[in-house]
């Protein structure tokens, strides 16, 4: 509970408000009175979201949803005006932590407290599933422990049991680490969708982690629909109920009216339950109240993550709701099966703190296709799925253990070629190194923890650089993938690589770039625009090594001194994920992802600073690059399509388009050969290597 901040209203309708109790990404919420002086829990929603006309209907779903429910299993509404300037919905205020906060403070519950947690959630699911709807949404941030049980809370998505699923552009709503396989996969979600998820909660009162808890979004679908959860340090009495309630197959899960059956057998009279910590008194308002501090962790709104980027981690690994993309339907079971083992989370999943907010792609595709790119992310982690590349002649090379391909590159010459990606276990292999002309994989290597986003050869291609997800650089030697050096640095994921031909490396990381010597010594940071100092995700050398360009998030690519690092110029442009100078040093291409109603390669003269062309077609951009000739530039990502990704070759004269080809999934990297014939891309389970064109 937090003192109000001079943003906080003094009223929400007739409610006198006195507190704020927690914030997320689609409203607040606050602990207001009636003129009785009784207590109210009041959600309003922030006024960025009012205006959309999604945001409302979805706000007066959850109401009318939360009215339909047993006020002895929920918090009653007392009163709502979803069509008020901010809509705001007031519910009994029940005292108490939420189980997350609860299990935070205490740790992992005993026993037969957990007994009695899930037979009181057990009861309060049955009633939810008899109103006929779905929660679709449990979870222990949405579980409030008062002293006469349970109160499930938050109606967000809850649905009927006749409706559709609930799609934002073709993406799932839920939150990650809580959610049934079918619901991943936009199969038929009813009541079994939240029979696991009452798994997953009591799992983690039981142990104080989740079943299926990981590193990475990717790496937590990967085991939700892969894996089986990890039960260790159960009560064997409650592994068996958890392990039923975690069965992959909805049809194998027992019902709440089961659920309550199994958990009032207890083995002897149950210990009475810990006294659930009276709240702090209520924080009266002083005539000028000071500003709110910052909220608590997990309850920050990250800025909206572009696909490259892993989103941060909530209150509990992944916590918050995240919106996971559809996978194709209609394939067969060995197909499924594929795809199950390779999913990956929403584009880096991107996160919406609290409990309130339907994830919007705003910042990424201009809020007229919320999660379009994040759809396309997770279906290209699949593999090819349910149909072939088209375009071209191409080859698939043997694939590495990542489940998502992040990037590629040819060495000089195009002797060898590498590829790189996200992986969720120690010892996997993030990096493979192949031969240019029998396209044999020559050596797969690790890259740390979660894997590895951009690879870069060195000049003379005896070297391989690799920006790592744990902030490393790692230096590998070609073709027999020997560790060389770790160049150290960054505090967050590095995401891009560059090699110089004055032996230089730069970085692109979530805090920032760096600068290099390539024996290992830091050069320099560089240096960024003021209140501005991090989120890049790509960085170029000229050919001659006498500048560098990153591009990222705060809508500027940068030029940079290639030696020392210092600023030479900053070129305005929506948000960016790729960058690649042309072999003559005289142009830089763009690959934009921020831009409104689509995306273009921008295309600047690097000596004067003007903008040259715009290459228009992709709904999203990825990755560019020229052939070593400078004839060719190829463009990497998606036009809109929720099944294919989109590569686009031109005519770097003229500036047309040659030809476009597509894979059954949104493309990460493009590297083009010398003389512009041959590409690698990466995105789909495999390498896919196009030639003759």
């Amino acid at each position: 509970m937090e003192e109000l901040g001079p943003e906080d209203p003094e009223k929400v309708g007739p409610y006198r408000v006195r507190a704020r109790l927690g914030a997320g990404g689609m409203g607040r919420v606050y602990l207001a009175e009636t003129p009785a002086g009784r207590r109210l829990a009041v959600k309003v929603i922030r006024a960025e979201h009012t205006a959309d006309p999604r945001f409302r209907a979805r706000f007066a779903r959850e109401v009318e949803a939360a009215r339909k429910v047993n006020d002895f299993y929920t918090a009653s509404v007392v009163d709502a005006d979803p069509e008020a300037e901010s809509p705001w919905m007031a519910t009994a205020y029940v005292p108490g932590p939420s189980l997350q906060a609860l299990v935070a403070a205490r740790g992992a519950l005993p026993p037969e407290r957990v007994r009695e947690l899930g037979a009181g959630l057990a009861e309060g699911l049955a009633a939810i599933h008899e109103c006929g709807l779905v929660h679709r949404d449990l979870k222990p941030g949405n579980i409030i422990v008062a002293e006469d049980g349970p109160r499930i809370i938050d109606f967000g998505i809850a649905r009927a049991l006749d409706a559709s699923a609930m799609t934002a552009t073709g993406a799932v709503i839920g939150t990650l680490a809580y959610m049934s396989p079918e619901q991943i996969e936009a199969d038929e979600v009813g009541p079994p969708s939240d029979v696991f998820s009452f798994g997953g909660v009591l799992a983690f009162a039981a142990t104080g982690r989740g079943p299926f808890d990981a590193s990475s979004p990717g790496a937590i679908v990967h085991r939700v629909v892969s894996r089986d959860p990890d039960l260790d340090g159960v009560d064997p009495f409650l592994a068996g109920v958890i392990g039923r309630c975690l069965a992959k197959a909805p049809a194998d899960r027992p019902s709440p009216a089961a659920l309550l059956a199994d958990l009032r057998v207890v083995s002897g009279p149950a210990a009475p339950p810990p006294p659930v910590p009276a709240p702090p008194p209520v924080a009266r308002v002083a005539a000028h109240p000071p500003a709110a501090p910052p909220p608590p962790q997990g309850l920050q709104e990250p800025r909206p993550a572009p696909p490259h980027a892993v989103p941060p981690q909530a209150a509990g690994p992944f916590a918050a709701p995240v919106a996971v993309p559809l996978l194709p339907q209609g394939a067969g079971a060995g197909q499924q099966q594929v795809r199950r083992r390779a999913l990956l989370a929403a584009a880096a999943g991107t996160l919406v703190a609290g409990g309130l907010g339907i994830l919007g792609w705003k910042e990424l595709s201009g809020g007229g296709s919320p999660a379009r790119s994040a759809t396309n992310a997770l279906k290209k982690a699949s593999g090819l799925g349910d149909a072939d590349p088209a375009g071209g002649t191409w080859t698939l090379l043997d694939g590495i253990d990542a489940y998502e391909l992040r990037a590629t590159a040819f060495s000089s010459g195009g002797r060898y070629l590498a590829v790189s990606g996200w992986t969720s276990a120690s010892g996997d292999h993030a990096v493979g190194i192949y031969d240019g002309t029998s396209h044999a994989r020559l050596a797969q290597m690790e890259a740390g923890k979660d894997g590895a986003n951009g690879v870069a050869f060195s000049p003379d291609g005896k070297r391989l650089a690799v920006a790592c997800s744990d902030g490393r650089v790692r230096v590998f030697s070609v073709p027999d993938g020997r560790p060389v050096a770790t160049l150290t640095g960054p505090a967050k994921r590095a995401m891009d690589v560059a090699w110089s031909s004055r032996d230089r490396i730069a970085a692109a990381s979530e805090d920032g770039g760096y600068l290099w010597e390539a024996g290992g010594r830091l050069v320099t940071r560089l240096a960024r625009k003021e209140k501005y100092s991090g989120e890049l995700y790509a960085v170029a050398f000229s050919p001659d090594g006498r500048m560098v360009a990153t591009c990222g998030a705060d809508q500027y690519v940068r030029l940079y001194d290639g030696v020392t690092g210092a600023r030479i110029a900053d070129l305005g442009t929506p948000a960016a994920t790729g960058l690649a100078f042309s072999p003559d040093g005289r142009t830089l291409a763009v690959g934009e992802y921020g831009a409104s109603g689509g995306n273009v390669v921008r295309v600047w003269d690097v000596r004067s600073h003007a903008e040259l062309a715009r290459l228009a077609g992709h709904k999203s951009i990825q990755s560019v690059a020229f052939s070593g000739d400078g004839r060719r530039l190829a463009s990497g990502g998606d036009d809109g399509s929720e099944s294919d990704g989109a590569i686009r070759l031109w005519d770097a004269a003229s500036r047309t388009q040659l030809r476009r080809l597509t894979t059954p999934h949104h493309c990460m990297g493009v590297a083009l050969n010398a003389d512009g014939t041959r590409l690698l891309s990466t995105g789909a389970g495999k390498p896919v290597l196009w030639t003759g064109l």
